[in-house]
């Protein structure tokens, strides 16, 4: 196995059919909501199992997990 890690997609139950994305971005709103949800516990826990970052593409409903060692899963949101 190569050291650039193993892609794996994985899937999950969609809880929003389509998410509309504004026109406008509101810069003074983003830690706003960003604070209204449990985001540093979803981090805690991600970062728990061995997840770096991740990249999330709303258009296409795509969440990109990558670990330690460069390992990345896949799913939809």
């Amino acid at each position: 196995m190569s050291g650039k890690g193993v892609y794996s997609e994985f899937k999950t139950d969609s809880q929003v059919v389509k998410l509309i994305i504004s026109k406008k971005f509101i810069k003074d709103k983003v830690l706003e909501v960003i604070s209204n949800i449990p985001f540093l516990e979803f981090l805690k826990e991600v970062a728990g199992v061995g997840i770096v970052t991740y990249r999330v593409c709303i258009p296409e409903s795509k969440v990109t997990y990558i670990g330690v060692g460069e390992e990345e899963i896949e799913g939809k949101i």
